[in-house]
């Protein structure tokens, strides 16, 4: 039966087996056979299982295949299962999974295990840099070797030690998101953008933005170059039609539909964000809608028109916060008609945003780049040190936020007077 258990607000439901259908041959021993399925699915109404995730996991640059990333979900599972076992126990550091559990993998794709075996192989080719809470910067593959047993029906993977507690020590950056519900997309945009909008779900106003470059960087979509600069792989959907029609509408379609089944808790939409200056769009703004299910699938439920009222509240104070904060560092270095300038200039330019946190997260990353100018420079010689602190702000307003100089160009008025020079 499955089990509940409640953890801070998110409620785990460790699923049960699915059954299969297993045919037996003369001999008595079993033939492969194909996981049950709900329309095309592998997920049924009461099967969910959540894993957490490191966040830099998730925007993480890679080339798995759906199958490889179903793989790496069963093995994320029991890492976690395991991570209580004491340090030295075997089990801690090898998984074997069992032949449910690959076909799981392989659904709606093959019932040969083979390319289950095959998916574990090239994770196991595949290397990655982690960064360790301690600062450390581990070059390493998650699998040390994948033993086949003699059965062909189950394989037993060595857990690479070193990044053990990157996956089971988590901090508060990480990703709560349900692997069925993920393996049941046979798509690797889809399953990629369900756990973006899992990592980004519990976001007050729910919106999230990305640029095309980044979202093709982490699908490993952008051209690759070899040390001697010959081309190794071609940029793909070029055509930002292309890259809509096959990326963002696929993983989008996907999602809605398995989310007006009532099977997913999470589903989005996008809109553009912002165009270069030949038309073509370089970032969206991704929307995220959540159902009914989200209480049951470890989620906060839907909010009220009075949450929503409480939130613009408090976003409006941390809106006023985040200027106050940075009017008051200008004040301390411009003259009055400058820094009543940059307030307005800044402001203008933040309600160009949409998305009202993210316009908080502006002004927070401009306060503390404000805090690191300032404190670049000794306090002593104090006029001379003034006038590159100028220097250096109206320069980062400008490069960093579009925001004009106050007297058009560097090089007339009182800015022609200070030090651009960092």
């Amino acid at each position: 039966m499955a089990k509940t258990k409640n953890n801070d607000n998110i409620e785990e439901v460790v699923a049960e087996v699915i059954p299969f259908a297993d045919e037996v041959d003369q001999n008595g021993k079993k033939k492969p056979g194909r996981p049950k399925k709900v329309d095309g699915l592998v997920i049924t109404d009461n099967q969910h299982y959540f894993i957490s995730q490191p966040n830099d996991v998730t925007q993480a640059i890679s080339n798995l295949s759906a199958i490889e990333r179903n793989c790496w979900l069963q093995i994320l599972r029991g890492i976690q299962k395991n991570k209580d076992l004491p340090d030295g126990d075997p089990k801690k550091y090898e998984l074997t999974l069992t032949r449910s559990q690959l076909l799981e993998c392989v659904s709606g794709h093959s019932s040969n295990l083979d390319y289950a075996f095959n998916a574990l192989k090239n994770i196991t080719d595949s290397k990655k840099i982690f960064h360790s809470k301690d600062g450390h910067r581990i070059y390493a593959g998650l699998l040390s070797y994948v033993d086949e047993h003699p059965d062909h029906e189950t394989y037993t993977v060595g857990i690479t030690p070193v990044l053990l507690p990157y996956f089971t020590n988590l901090s508060s950056e990480f990703t709560v998101f349900d692997m069925y519900i993920e393996m049941s997309f046979k798509s690797v945009y889809s399953q990629r953008f369900y756990e973006f909008c899992c990592q980004y779900r519990n976001k007050e106003d729910k919106v999230f933005f990305m640029t095309v470059h980044d979202i093709k960087k982490m699908f490993n979509l952008l051209e690759v170059r070899d040390e001697n600069g010959n081309i190794k792989q071609k940029e793909q959907y070029k055509n930002g039609s292309d890259f809509k029609r096959r990326v963002l509408d696929k993983a989008k379609d996907d999602i809605r539909s398995l989310y007006e089944k009532g099977l997913c808790d999470v589903c989005f939409d996008y809109k553009v964000k912002e165009k270069n200056s030949r038309g073509a769009v370089t970032s969206y703004y991704f929307i995220i809608e959540t159902n009914g299910n989200t209480a049951r699938l470890g989620v906060k439920k839907p909010i009220t028109p009075t949450q929503i009222k409480i939130m613009s509240e408090g976003y409006g104070k941390k809106l006023n916060d985040q200027i106050t904060i940075i009017h008051t560092c200008l004040r301390a270095h411009f003259r009055t008609e400058q820094s009543n300038y940059y307030v307005t200039a800044i402001s203008k330019e933040v309600a160009k945003v949409d998305s009202v946190s993210e316009r908080v997260e502006i002004l927070q990353k401009m306060a503390k780049q404000l805090k690191k100018i300032v404190l670049r420079y000794k306090k002593d010689g104090f006029s001379e040190n003034e006038r590159k602190i100028c220097g250096s702000i109206c320069k980062m307003f400008y490069e960093d936020y579009n925001i004009p100089y106050m007297y058009s160009k560097p090089g007339k008025g009182v800015q022609g007077r200070l030090n651009f020079d960092d």
